[in-house]
């Protein structure tokens, strides 16, 4: 990304210009940042006070007509009220959840996209088991152990979602990562298949079903995934938009 940095005139306004093909997440937080100011939030602890930077900030909370700051492994108190708090971070990750708590979304969002996965996956590979048990164990007496085998298996699988980077990455990258997620896949479905004898390796039409199976959900959750990742796209540069309305 190239930075120029050019001087104004006598009497024209200080202006920040961004000039991008695409927005992502990264330039709309840069965008935040400079609308909340570059000024640090005046905290409190043990009677001394700290400058804190609020993207190291997880989330406000008041309790008690006060207000505290929650960092990774810090507390402290600020003596700004959470209504002056919400009108500074307007339009930022910080948001409201409820009357007593601001929360920093960009601290959480990487759970919320396992979570996402999750879900997805755990739905998938339910269906596709019911499916695979009336094929291959029509006589099969399962107990609920079966229900955690796939509900730990999932999540062994979504858990890859959390490393995807958060900026953008060019097309040979992300294909790269896509390709290195499948195999991942594969390689914790089939050997957790094997362990809970889900198949069996000299049964080939089982063997296959499962490959098949693994490829199927893997397109899907990796379309749907997608797809969110384009709508969060197209709001954040809606968001992008109305700020702009909002400064000219």
């Amino acid at each position: 990304m190239k930075i120029t940095i050019t001087e104004p005139g006598e009497g024209e306004e200080d202006e920040i210009i961004v000039r991008c093909r695409h927005m992502d997440q990264q330039l709309l937080k840069l965008i935040y940042a400079v609308k909340a100011g570059r000024e640090k939030i005046t905290a409190l602890q043990a009677g001394n006070y700290f400058q804190v930077a609020p993207e190291e900030i997880y989330y406000f909370e008041a309790v008690d007509n006060k207000v505290f700051l929650y960092l990774e492994k810090e507390v402290y108190e600020t003596r700004m009220k959470l209504y002056e708090l919400q009108e500074i971070f307007q339009g930022t990750d910080f948001f409201r959840a409820s009357k007593s708590c601001i929360v920093n979304l960009s601290k959480v969002k990487r759970l919320r996209d396992v979570a996402f996965v999750f879900v997805c996956v755990t739905t998938c590979v339910l269906a596709v088991t019911a499916l695979y048990i009336t094929v291959f164990w029509q006589q099969a007496v399962l107990g609920v152990e079966i229900l955690w085998q796939i509900l730990g298996v999932s999540f062994l699988c979504s858990l890859v979602a959390g490393f995807y980077p958060q900026r953008e990455i060019g097309k040979k990258a992300l294909l790269c990562i896509y390709v290195c997620h499948y195999v991942l896949t594969n390689a914790i479905v089939l050997g957790c298949g094997i362990w809970f004898e889900w198949f069996y390796l000299d049964n080939l039409p089982m063997v296959l079903a499962m490959l098949l199976a693994i490829a199927a959900i893997f397109v899907f959750v990796s379309a749907v995934v997608w797809r969110r990742g384009k709508k969060q796209a197209e709001r954040m540069n809606e968001r992008l938009r109305l700020y702009q309305q909002e400064n000219r």
